[in-house]
């Protein structure tokens, strides 16, 4: 998962949680900015199907 398929997949699937664990990461340690993205992405697609 990450920050451009994150949203068709829950869309899809509408699963409980989801792991972008390693889809954050550079050169091997997690990345505040990417954090951040995929977040609100997630954040801002829920949103709209409220």
């Amino acid at each position: 998962m990450n920050e451009d398929n994150i949203c068709y997949a829950m869309e899809k699937v509408q699963p409980y949680g989801v792991d972008f664990s390693s889809s954050v990461e550079t050169d091997g340690f997690k990345d505040e900015n990417k954090i951040k993205r995929i977040v609100e992405t997630i954040r801002n697609n829920t949103e709209r199907r409220i």
